[in-house]
């Protein structure tokens, strides 16, 4: 008859279990019902989705199990609130709040959430406080943890940057299509191309007017609306947005000049007296580097050569 084993001694007994060879040499597999060394949970009803948590928690013997009730364990015993019935009191439920959010990080108060804009926030974008406050105070409402506040400010402030910056660059992308179409239709009235010294001499015409009749608050007020920007490139210019608007101050400014004279400022001429050729004159170069240091460089430039050679 079969002798029966323990667990323990099925794994190491000398006899073949199975009645083998009959002279105590195990064979080479354990009879069937055997039960498996290597695997701990046999024996359990468990579901494949229990072997999988298992097996995903490190538990594979008795003593990774043990580790991991333990450290559960710890966890629990750093927490010294339990969840209160429905029926308790009022009392009961906030002191288990304030133990919960304190746990979790929550601040005592809504300026205890330190946040911040980013270290290199955009000049186009800039950060408001005020919001900032409010944001504070929402997340204190919400009972938030600190870190979890930070990180939502966090993101909707870069959001913000970015926003921002498709902003910009669709204004960028029409300011350069206004100012395209605008200087194209004083190239029109004017019958000269941009960046021609006949085209600017109609534009200083033009500016001299404007100032002479509306002097700095009109031009400042024509800023404001929109009609005229600073130039970027040249302190003290301004880039045209409106083109109607220059070209009547412009007839008005010849007007004047052939009644006699231009208002403020030197004579205009339609030549460059810095370009070579019949256009050069010496007295008119000595008159605009005196009147006008900006418009001398800007002309020789213009001409091709160098504003150093004049001390400019």
């Amino acid at each position: 008859m079969m002798r029966s084993y323990p667990l323990w001694q099925a794994c190491f007994a000398a006899e073949d279990l199975s009645g083998g060879t009959g002279d105590g040499t195990p064979s080479g597999s354990p009879p069937a019902g055997t039960p498996n060394p290597n695997d701990f949970f046999e024996g359990l009803s468990l579901s494949a989705e229990d072997r999988e948590w298992s097996t995903s928690a490190g538990i594979k013997d008795a003593k990774s199990l043990f580790d991991f009730a333990r450290d559960r364990h710890k966890e629990v015993g750093r927490r010294p609130f339990r969840r209160p019935a429905d029926d308790a009191s009022d009392e009961d439920k906030a002191s288990y709040r304030s133990s919960l959010f304190k746990e979790l990080g929550t601040p005592s108060a809504a300026d205890g959430y330190e946040l911040a804009p980013p270290a290199e926030m955009p000049e186009n974008v800039p950060y408001d406080a005020a919001l900032g406050d409010w944001f504070r105070a929402a997340a204190f409402k919400a009972d938030l943890p600190t870190d979890t506040a930070k990180s939502l400010h966090d993101d909707f402030v870069n959001m913000r940057i970015g926003q921002g910056a498709d902003s910009l660059k669709e204004a960028e992308a029409e300011l350069v299509r206004i100012t395209s179409e605008q200087t194209g239709k004083l190239e029109t009235s004017y019958g000269a191309k941009h960046g021609t010294v006949e085209f600017d001499a109609k534009v200083e015409i033009g500016f001299r007017a404007l100032k002479h009749f509306g002097g700095d608050a009109l031009i400042k007020e024509l800023v404001d609306v929109g009609d005229l920007i600073p130039d970027p490139e040249v302190d003290g210019k301004f880039v045209v947005l409106r083109a109607a608007l220059l070209t009547t101050f412009t007839k008005m400014g010849e007007e004047l000049a052939s009644s006699g004279g231009l208002p403020e400022g030197i004579a205009v001429k339609a030549t460059n007296p810095f370009a070579d050729g019949k256009g050069l004159n010496l007295t008119e170069q000595s008159k605009i580097i005196q009147h006008d240091k900006a418009e001398a460089v800007r002309l020789i430039k213009a001409a091709g050569k160098q504003p150093n050679n004049w001390g400019l």
